[in-house]
């Protein structure tokens, strides 16, 4: 049902737009872009193997949290048409406990490996209109504002690790039980979405993406939404700085009983990377 959502939404944003597409363009361009993101982490559920975990960290908590966030980027775009390619690797540990009025206090240190890899088609659309008169015409800028709709598959894998560890309350000397937890598993997922973007000066744009994903198939659910909002300041032709906020929000559960598999989670945090263009 998710599946077929995110198709419609994606030939409805195709359909709707047909009618501002920019002239072709003969020649490749190509852009890649690494990406270091200081990833916060919020968790409403994780469970490894049946045994459950949750805990609530915000951006406060980056530095304690993340021990690596970041992605690469490769663009090839020919006229209007464009591949996108990304790479993302997520690397967080963090610490969470609970202190019940009855019964012992419980001590959870979890690990969090999660590597995205995602490939997309879009096609971009001047908005404008042909509103505006060239740039040499006139000796002024002209604001720009561009559409690129997109569709995809992201594969994901993740690595969950908990240590579990009990203290009793009332008499803590008796001793402690401790216990690991560990697990990891695949999904492929189909996404749609696109991107905005508007040039308010010459060396300035704002940048706006977001895109939905999920599959549903027997005991195995991913639901996922992902929004980004940054600038891009291009003071060179060939190079470009890239700032901004990225959220990425999901849902994954696979089996049920001892051997449930979940997480429920949202990343998020400033991303702050350089665009190469050749």
């Amino acid at each position: 049902m998710r599946t077929s959502i995110i198709t419609l939404l994606a030939i409805f944003s195709i359909l709707t737009c047909t009618g501002y597409a920019v002239a072709e363009d003969d020649k490749w361009h190509f852009e890649l872009t690494p990406v270091f993101w200081a990833s916060g982490i919020d968790i409403d559920t994780t469970t490894v193997r049946g045994r459950n975990a949750s805990a609530g960290f915000d951006f406060n908590d980056i530095l304690d949290t993340l021990d690596f966030g970041g992605s690469i980027q490769f663009e090839a775009w020919k006229g209007q048409w464009g591949l996108i390619v990304e790479e993302l690797y997520i690397d967080l540990g963090v610490d969470g406990n609970a202190q019940p009025r009855i019964g012992p206090r419980v001590d959870a240190d979890l690990d969090i490996r999660l590597n995205l890899l995602e490939m997309a088609v879009t096609h971009r659309f001047d908005m404008n209109m042909g509103a505006h008169q060239p740039e040499a015409a006139n000796n002024s800028f002209q604001p720009k504002l561009f559409m690129e709709p997109m569709a995809g598959l992201r594969y994901g894998t993740i690595k969950q690790e908990i240590n579990l560890k009990l203290t009793p309350s009332q008499l803590p000397a008796i001793g402690e039980t401790t216990g690991t937890f560990e697990g990891s598993d695949w999904w492929i997922e189909l996404f749609a979405g696109g991107r905005v973007k508007y040039r308010f000066s010459q060396n300035w744009i704002l940048i706006l993406r977001g895109d939905l994903g999920g599959i549903n198939s027997g005991d195995e659910t991913v639901f996922s939404w992902k929004l980004y909002a940054g600038l891009d300041y291009k003071p060179w032709k060939s190079t470009s700085l890239k700032i901004g906020y990225n959220i990425y929000d999901f849902n994954y559960e696979n089996n049920t009983g001892d051997e449930k598999f979940e997480l429920d989670a949202m990343l998020h945090g400033p991303a702050i990377g350089l665009t190469f263009y050749f």
